[in-house]
């Protein structure tokens, strides 16, 4: 019989693993997928594998040391042609925070060769 594991489980163990990367505070080099939509799937849909990537850093900071990582962290972020005062900006009129406000600061990087 082959069943099928429920996305609840799958997006649980991911929420889990990544609550214990962010308190233990350390460098793990973990290895997971990258999904695209991991939330609110409706019945029968599933959750698609983007890729594999492993992380490589977990760091709580305050949004505003976004602009120490320099213009590069914007295009890291997704938004290539936007200044890091522009994009604490945006990420705060968005979220409805301070850019004194802690964030978590995953940095990883894509595994050859899986996905």
């Amino acid at each position: 019989m082959n069943r099928q594991v429920p996305t609840w489980a799958i997006v649980l163990v991911v929420v889990v693993v990544s609550l214990v990367l962010i308190v233990a505070g350390s460098v793990w080099m973990q290895t997971t997928s990258a999904a695209g939509q991991a939330q609110g799937l409706r019945k029968g849909e599933h959750v698609v594998k983007l890729h594999v990537i492993r992380v490589k850093s977990v760091i709580r900071e305050p949004l505003y040391a976004m602009r120490d990582w320099g213009p590069g962290e914007c295009r890291r972020e997704g938004f290539p042609g936007m200044s890091p005062g522009r994009f604490i900006a945006m990420f705060c009129d968005a979220n409805r925070v301070l850019p004194s406000t802690e964030v978590n600061r995953i940095e990883f990087e894509y595994v050859e060769g899986r996905s």
